[in-house]
């Protein structure tokens, strides 16, 4: 099979298709054109199906597109196909989407109806309706988005109450429209929602009985503007010399589309500053939402949510849309005793960490040294507690704060709310809106790019992502690269801390590469396979030094056949 070139094969396959569905104003057609940047960038000659898996952005249905071209190929070339996808075919063939394997165009053919049909008035009889009303069967929607829409439609609420004890919401529905197939899923952050053939023929069923309209297609795509105005001084952001290379990027005024990414225009009059609590910020089990209470009855506008990074956070709401932007503030909160404790296992630097991939320029991290404290934890640890708030202060660049009690805690929340509401009573929000992001450094790197070409002007700016991209890009596993993942692998491995994690990894890149490591020394002893690591990393000092025994742990779990 050596005549076969399937990098160049697979990515010119994915070219065509990501221009023909990009042509149809389909965004999954973004999808492909991010599978072929991936794999026309592949180092690695494509041998089998699990090698193609592997490569970022080439999802399920990306990989039955792919060998369904083969296989077609093959039959018109007269050549062999490739052993190493032959299983992967088979699996398709022997169960009920084969037909999808020889689909040239992708268009799945017509499938029974499903007998199921959702409660009138659920979670997912709105979203149905939601999608197919906003014409989500072409381009697809986002969470927010629909939500916005379905609320009208459902008799639940779509936002789950975590300080009422109420972890579901009518959202949960669309878990059932994706395992019965009538909604698709594609992208990572933002997540867009897809009706497929038979959620169009169920939700059009559905708005004939209830005898609801499609709102009629816009001539002019207005998701970018929120039907804000663009002032004129923006558009004259970029007129600068040639010398200038931050001001050569393509920039749509008209579209409110930089280098790619569109964006919306919010006024000081169009939005309110709120605050977030996460739903595990609370001052005892019988006082679950005590800060978003107190807070509350200051006339400050709070929720609570399931935040991805902090404890606190500040956000922008749109008055007229209720969507939602985060603002450049975020707080950690920690009882001392928490702290001391976050420090012993490690959490307080992963967290720490978080904070900083969050991009956002004022991090807080607040410590209660009252209340319900474990006293012989914090005198015990007490050179290590002073430690690490030095390291927050100076290396870390955050801001620190100490109060007594809850009390003084929500007395500086208030405050700090109040001056953010006379802040931003004077500053416009450009609010990005990526069709994708892959990773948490694409994330801060496309914030960035916009800092510097927006916010260094007269004219006052400031960029924000929107609360949902937020939530989707910092969460602990969705955006998690292989490297994240692995140190946090390594660190369930007791007297393994992230320093000592992290130096394993810069060795071994990946899991695999540690599998194979041990593999290549199959022929060893049992006691000397268990020392590998430590004569391999002895030579560490300091904090990355790491001891036999949970290396020799780490034998056991990645090592022992």
């Amino acid at each position: 099979m050596a005549s076969l070139d399937l990098n160049l094969l697979f990515a010119g396959w994915l070219e065509v298709q990501a221009a023909e569905l990009t042509k149809k104003g389909l965004k999954l057609g973004f999808a492909y054109s991010k599978a072929h940047d991936k794999v026309k960038s592949h180092p690695d000659p494509i041998e089998n199906g699990k090698q193609l898996r592997q490569i970022s952005c080439v999802g399920q249905k990306t990989f039955e597109f792919l060998c369904g071209k083969l296989k077609k190929h093959c039959q018109e070339e007269g050549v062999d196909f490739p052993e190493g996808f032959s299983s992967f075919l088979e699996e398709r063939e022997g169960g009920k989407r084969a037909h999808e394997i020889d689909d040239e165009t992708t268009k799945k053919k017509p499938k029974r109806r499903s007998l199921w049909v959702p409660k009138r008035r659920s979670g997912s009889w709105a979203i149905l309706i939601a999608l197919h009303k906003n014409n989500g069967s072409q381009k697809g929607l986002r969470k927010e988005d629909i939500i916005a829409s379905a609320s009208e439609y459902c008799d639940s609420s779509f936002t789950a109450n975590p300080a009422a004890r109420d972890f579901y919401s009518a959202w949960d529905g669309v878990k059932t429209l994706l395992n019965r197939e009538l909604v698709e899923c594609v992208g990572r952050a933002p997540k867009l929602y897809i009706l497929t053939e038979t959620g169009v023929a169920m939700a059009r069923v559905i708005m004939q009985q209830e005898n609801i309209h499609s709102s009629p297609a816009p001539t002019v795509d207005l998701s970018f503007d929120n039907g804000v105005r663009v002032t004129p001084d923006l558009t004259q952001l970029f007129f600068e010399p040639s010398s200038s290379p931050l001001r050569r990027k393509a920039h749509d005024t008209a579209k409110k589309v930089f280098d790619g990414v569109p964006y919306d225009i919010w006024n000081p009059e169009d939005f309110e500053v709120a605050v977030l609590f996460d739903t595990r910020e609370m001052r005892s089990q019988g006082e679950r939402d005590f800060f978003q209470k107190r807070v509350a009855n200051h006339n400050i506008s709070c929720d609570v949510r399931a935040l991805s990074v902090g404890d606190i956070l500040w956000i922008a709401r749109n008055k007229h849309t209720k969507k939602e932007a985060v603002l450049n503030y975020v707080c950690e909160r920690k009882r001392i005793d928490d702290l001391a404790m976050s420090i012993k296992d490690g959490r307080f630097v992963e967290q720490k960490n978080r904070l900083q991939k969050s991009a956002l320029n004022n991090v807080y991290y607040v410590v209660e040294e009252g209340g319900l404290c474990d006293m012989d934890r914090i005198l015990e640890m007490k050179n290590a507690i002073q430690t690490a708030i030095s390291m927050v202060i100076t290396v870390s660049n955050l801001y620190f704060e100490r109060f007594r009690k809850s009390d003084d805690i929500v007395d500086w929340v208030v405050a700090m709310t109040n001056i953010l509401k006379n802040r931003y009573a004077k500053t416009r929000l450009l609010v990005l809106r990526p069709l994708s992001v892959e990773n948490q450094a694409e994330y801060s790197e496309i914030l960035q790019d916009f800092r510097k070409n927006f916010e260094k002007r007269p004219t006052k700016y400031e960029c924000v992502h929107t609360f949902p991209t937020y939530q989707a890009v910092l969460s602990k596993s969705d955006m998690m690269t292989v490297k994240e993942m692995f140190i946090l692998m390594l660190m369930l491995v007791r007297g393994i801390s992230l320093e000592k994690a992290v130096v394993i990894q810069a060795h071994f890149q990946t899991p695999r590469r540690l599998i194979e490591y041990y593999q290549e020394n199959a022929t060893l002893a049992e006691e000397d396979k268990k020392l590998l690591l430590f004569k391999l990393f002895e030579d560490q000092v300091g904090n990355k030094k790491i001891g036999k025994a949970p290396l020799t742990a780490v034998y056991e779990t990645w090592g022992r056949e």
